[in-house]
């Protein structure tokens, strides 16, 4: 059974910030990246899915409305820290 679409969010609690990532069929890229950057110490970022039947923009509205703001560069930022971070480690 083929799975269901869903909007794939990441977000850092310290920060109160979040980006709507894409859409996805499969979150395990994502997971697996918060689950990196709890291990090294940044356990503020988390990560959730809303269903494709919303449009970005209504998630974007909802995770305002409870307080967060939006940040375009969060995504590519934590992936830039999580390569920094395999690379000191593998060192």
């Amino acid at each position: 059974m083929p799975r269901e679409e869903f909007w794939e969010v990441i977000k850092d609690e310290k920060a109160k910030s979040f980006e709507v990532v894409r859409l996805s069929k499969d979150d395990t890229a994502l997971i697996d990246l918060v689950c990196d950057l709890h291990a090294v110490g940044m356990e503020e970022v988390k990560c959730l899915t809303c269903p494709a039947t919303k449009t970005q923009k209504e998630v974007e509205d909802g995770m305002r409305s409870i307080g967060y703001t939006l940040d375009h560069d969060l995504y590519s930022r934590l992936l830039l820290e999580h390569r920094r971070t395999n690379k000191r480690t593998r060192l």
